[in-house]
């Protein structure tokens, strides 16, 4: 072969090598692009119940039903950013459902419409990307799947009105519900599985994120009812994104097993739910049933109620285990429930309800109901470091109440602690309220603190349990204020505009104004002034401090109780041994004393003290009756009449009873037309003007 013949077969070679180039890189590269849009694209439908076909062109993917119910098995129902699927169905009320047999989770990137029912089942996941855009009747996309026979019936009978419901079993798996994008449905969009996460957009009538191993779909209607049944291993229902329904609810419920996770039911995005023309729906609920808790933070408004609720209970609807109704299964963990620091909740028209039967409840936010709803709060341990406001609140505490925040009530305002005996309310920020009842084992009020009722204002600490009934008070204002406890102080204004009522075994006070006051203790001591239109104090020992007027009567009765004591010139002793005796009921009086347009009463089984500070005024009548007297400065318009008081001495056994040896003493001045003292009365202050020294008939 010469030179030429050489290089002619080397360029043939050349050109062969480059042909075979040529031809094999489309090749290689058709099977690249055919591998990775395999990866995000449908592949692989059959119809298994129903009939419809399947027809795709490009990345475009038409399924068109014909019956009203059809299911599809697919090997892949990935949609990748640049492709779509349609379902064209009979009805909006026509259903598919996508069961998915790949081990990989479903990725939605693309666009997914129809115009009725679409269930995507992936026991290992359905992801919807940021690209992901859905338009359809209802969407349910779910790692709990059903069996043919129950997805075509409509679901499993149970009751006796022929009711259905789908039974979704998830068998243990751990899969992830997850959606970043936008999703737009007429009616549900219900996100099921171990976890049900929305990051993205959801827009539609109701929405459920439902967390948990077993639940049960009504789907009779126009919208569907999720109820979670059995427990998931790390349950979590979340939204951090933003959903929005009108004429529907939100529901966010998880129900966990093994608390791994603390946290099971959480928010920090937008749920917003509005009530449709004709006022159904409108509500947002968040629950979590047998382990974990509930977190709420970001905006949360409803038209309807808000309702928050962690129970130790474990309920099986009855067509999951054949019974007429729930089977509960009782559990032992912390079910607790904080609203975020960041949180808003707002119910313009209905209540809001925040219920934990086992946990604390933290409330960091602000939350309000308002309309004529009522926020209730029930938990063991109850914190409020936000404002709360509301028509009528209730907050009720199995332990203690600490209140860091004001709390407003258009209506009523009843906050209780502990009334077991085993918690105290704490009030450390203003309660303001139509009407205000607070109760607990025990209730201290923070220096300067405010309580305003328009009508009636209670606080009631009741002895017993582990507490005493103790109550310290700040500042009450209110129509009819009421103070009942063991040891009570006033230590602010107390204000009662028609009534102020005091029942307390220990008592002492600062200023009390009102209209009628009713005081009754066993023992007090006023240190600051009391005025009313009426004052009556009943009790056994009293020392007034402060001033007391009143436009009509002022009325004091100390009353004395049978006991052991030692000579004294405030016990009266039987001279047998001293075996028993009498004690108590005395009157100690320090300030003023004044009735502008009535009478005075002082009566004391004990002894009256009127110290040289101390001057009693009425415009009719002074009465003074007590076992011994020291009496003060004195002005009637009247009569003035100081008695001997000897029913003091109950002696019924005939005994010699030591009596002290004078009774009387007059240490001021006395002034009244008519004067009645007893006779062997001390006239220290040289009384003459008016002066009757003779026993008062």
């Amino acid at each position: 072969m010469n030179h030429n013949e050489k290089h002619l077969e080397d360029r043939k070679k050349s050109n062969r090598r480059q042909v075979f180039r040529l031809a094999v890189i489309p090749s290689l590269l058709a099977a690249v692009i055919g591998y990775s849009g395999s990866a995000l694209a449908v592949q692989g439908g059959v119809v298994a119940a129903g009939t419809g076909s399947i027809s795709t062109n490009a990345g475009n993917t038409t399924i068109s039903q014909q019956s009203d119910k059809m299911v599809v098995n697919w090997k892949n129902f990935d949609i990748a950013k640049n492709q779509s699927v349609t379902f064209n169905q009979p009805t909006a009320s026509s259903a598919v459902l996508n069961r998915v047999t790949s081990s990989d989770p479903t990725q939605i990137n693309g666009a997914l419409t129809a115009n009725g029912r679409v269930f995507v089942v992936n026991p290992s996941g359905v992801m919807f990307g940021k690209t992901a855009k859905v338009d359809v009747g209802s969407l349910v996309a779910s790692t709990l799947d059903t069996d043919d026979k129950q997805f075509m019936e409509g679901g499993k009978l149970y009751g006796a009105n022929g009711a259905r419901a789908l039974v979704l079993d998830g068998i243990g798996g751990n899969g992830v519900v997850s959606n970043e994008g936008d999703i737009h449905a007429t009616e549900t969009v219900a996100l099921l599985g171990s976890q049900a996460i929305n990051r993205g957009t959801i827009r539609a009538k109701d929405v459920t994120l439902g967390a948990a191993d077993g639940m049960a779909m009504e789907t009779a209607g126009s919208g569907f009812k999720v109820s979670v049944g059995r427990a998931a291993r790390n349950a979590l229902a979340a939204n951090y994104g933003d959903i929005s329904v009108r004429g529907g609810n939100v529901e966010l419920s998880a129900a966990a097993t093994g608390a791994v996770l603390a946290t099971v039911v959480k928010n920090t995005g937008k749920l917003e739910a509005t009530r449709a023309e004709s006022g159904e729906g409108g509500s947002v609920i968040l629950n979590s049933q047998q382990d974990g808790n509930i977190s709420v933070g970001g905006r949360v408004t409803a038209d309807g109620d808000i309702s928050i609720v962690s129970e130790p209970l474990f309920k099986v609807p009855p067509y999951l285990d054949g019974t007429s109704g729930y089977s509960s299964y009782g559990m032992d963990n912390s079910h607790g429930i904080t609203v975020a620091s960041n949180a808003t909740l707002n119910s313009s028209q209905g209540a809001v309800r925040i219920f934990t039967q086992s946990g604390d409840v933290l409330l960091n936010g602000r939350v309000n109901a308002g309309g004529y709803g009522l926020l209730d709060v029930y938990g063991n341990n109850i914190t409020v470091n936000d404002l709360i406001s509301g028509t009528n609140i209730n907050l009720g505490g199995n332990h203690d109440v600490t209140i860091n925040a004001p709390i407003k009530a258009a209506n009523v305002l009843s906050v209780g602690a502990g009334w077991d005996g085993s918690g105290d309310l704490i009030q450390n920020a203003n309660l303001s309220g139509d009407g205000v009842i607070l109760g607990g084992r025990n209730i201290f009020q923070a220096d300067g603190v405010k309580t305003t009722a328009k009508s009636l204002l209670s606080l009631i600490a009741l002895p017993g349990g582990e507490g005493d009934g103790k109550i310290v008070a700040a500042n009450l204002n209110g129509s009819q204020v009421y103070v009942t406890g063991g040891d009570v102080t006033l230590g602010g204004t107390v204000k009662g505009d028609y009534e102020v009522g005091v029942l307390a075994n220990s008592l002492k006070t600062a200023d009390i104004n009102g209209g009628r006051i009713l005081i009754t203790a066993d023992n007090a001591v006023t240190n600051g002034n009391i005025r009313g239109d009426s004052v009556d104090i009943v009790g056994g020992d009293f020392t007034l401090n402060g001033d007391v007027k009143a436009k009509n009567d002022v009325n004091v009765y100390a009353i004395g109780k049978q006991a052991e004591c030692d000579v004294s010139t405030s016990c009266v002793y039987v001279t047998d041994g001293g075996t028993w005796g009498f004690s108590g009921g005395s009157i100690t009086q320090n300030g003023k004393i004044v009735s502008d347009e009535g009478s005075v009463a002082l009566h004391a089984d004990g002894a009256l003290t009127q110290t040289a500070l101390a001057k009693t005024k009425a415009a009719f009548d002074v009465q003074l009756d007590s076992f011994t007297a020291s009496v003060g400065d004195i002005t009637a318009g009247r009569e003035i009449a100081i008695n001997f008081n000897p029913d003091a001495v109950r002696n019924t056994y005939g005994d010699a009873v030591a009596m002290p040896a004078v009774t009387t003493q007059v240490n001021g001045k006395l002034k009244a037309p008519v004067i009645l003292v007893p006779e062997d009365t001390q006239n220290l202050a040289g009384n003459t003007v008016g002066y009757v020294a003779t026993t008062p008939l």
